[in-house]
């Protein structure tokens, strides 16, 4: 089942009504393996109180404008996910949801932590998304960040066969991972 909302300029008024046709669209029985929230930070509280039909993920998309508290509800109903991607908006601060939902992951295989727009540096920002992968150092195979790491977190992922996504337009130049040297493109 796809459902898609295109409109952001929701009126208040219809949220409620637009919140109860979307609750409609579930019952008991009814979980999803795939989820991706794009651009839309109001669809995170319309659906609050529906994480349970999250619990059994295997792909989440999401930006930093998706609801901290919607991220902070799947992290106590969900430890499945194993591919995660994550937008980070320019104009947004707010990590702590995403940061937990990562450090609960029990078979997290690839991460993409994703610029769209013009990148500003956020060292706390990245260090503290670094940092939550280390829980998932057993697991995580495939890595994209769009920054230069600033911890040495690399070193912790040991199953990592493929390092960042190559994209030849930014070369932070190589770096070295346990005597192999690492091409960092970002």
């Amino acid at each position: 089942m796809n459902v898609f909302v295109k409109d952001k300029n929701i009126e208040l008024s219809k949220i409620s009504i637009i919140r109860d046709e979307i609750l409609n669209l579930f019952n008991l029985n009814t979980t999803f393996n795939s989820l991706s929230i794009k651009s839309i930070p109001k669809l995170s509280y319309l659906i609050s109180g529906t994480e349970l039909y999250f619990s059994k993920l295997d792909h989440f998309y999401c930006d930093s404008n998706t609801n901290s508290n919607f991220l902070g509800g799947l992290a106590l109903t969900n430890t499945s996910i194993k591919k995660l991607g994550f937008n980070i908006m320019v104009h947004t601060n707010n990590y702590l949801g995403i940061i937990k939902l990562i450090k609960v992951q029990k078979n997290l295989k690839e991460v993409n932590f994703i610029y769209n727009h013009l990148r500003i540096s956020n060292e706390l920002c990245h260090k503290s998304l670094e940092e939550s992968l280390i829980n998932c150092e057993n697991t995580i195979q495939y890595l994209r960040i769009d920054w230069k790491p600033i911890t040495n977190f690399l070193s912790n992922l040991i199953n990592l066969t493929s390092d960042l996504k190559k994209n030849k337009e930014r070369n932070l130049g190589p770096r070295k991972k346990g005597g192999e040297e690492i091409d960092f493109m970002m």
